[in-house]
């Protein structure tokens, strides 16, 4: 488990750069009405729509190793860890592409940021900040890939399926630090984040493109690299 967990986990750090996630979190924290359970509910929505992507890469990694294991003459975990290469060279470029676009889009207009208020969010029912939590996470692009490597490899990894399923809950526990990391504020320093909330979401806000950017080169180039180095 222990070379498993050595490729998974700096993949699950870089899955759980998301600054818009904590930005969000930090405003439901600074909401007067049940801030805590209201950010329970966000980060319930960011862990329920992970285990919904697992379960789809699961089922679609299974289906292509089954594929392969009825191939009896070309089979073999050689096989399988070229497969698994080939997927992580593709994730790594296509992450590239995903930062230079970041680098090079055009942000949106300040009136187009109108049509949402955070604090908005921090009302209603609780179900109205599970859905939000999961519509984050699931549009957060490199997030995705790099779960989506990590899952590949617990898949495919010669191990016990209750390690495996561990291995996958502990890698969604580290992707979703962005969600639960901010409520491990005391409850006496909540009060406080009105205070700071503000300039500290405008720089997120600010530098958020080029934190996404800059992770998605990163973890990019890790993929692309380390998977030259294994097959050369």
């Amino acid at each position: 488990m222990s070379s498993l967990l050595g490729i998974v986990l700096p993949l699950a750090v870089g899955a759980a750069i998301s600054p818009s996630i904590t930005v969000i979190v930090l405003a439901l924290l600074a909401s007067k009405d049940h801030p805590r359970e209201r950010a329970a509910a966000f980060l319930v929505g960011v862990v329920g729509i992970m285990l919904i992507w697992a379960v789809i890469i699961w089922s679609a990694m299974w289906s292509l190793i089954q594929s392969l294991e009825r191939d009896v003459d070309r089979y073999s975990t050689e096989l399988v860890d070229d497969y698994s290469a080939v997927i992580d060279i593709g994730l790594g470029i296509v992450l590239l592409g995903f930062g230079f676009w970041r680098l090079l889009s055009q942000p949106k207009s300040a009136k187009g940021k109108d049509h949402f208020s955070i604090s908005s969010l921090g009302t209603g029912k609780y179900r109205r900040q599970v859905i939000f939590g999961a519509i984050m996470q699931g549009r957060n692009f490199t997030s995705l890939l790099l779960f989506f490597s990590a899952q590949q490899h617990i898949v495919s990894a010669p191990l016990p399926i209750y390690e495996r399923i561990l291995v996958t809950l502990l890698v969604i526990t580290i992707l979703s630090a962005s969600s639960w990391l901010p409520m491990l504020i005391p409850t006496k320093g909540t009060s406080k984040l009105r205070i700071w909330l503000l300039p500290v979401g405008d720089w997120l806000g600010a530098h958020s493109r080029t934190i996404e950017a800059n992770a998605a080169f990163v973890f990019g180039a890790y993929l692309i690299i380390r998977w030259l180095l294994f097959l050369f």
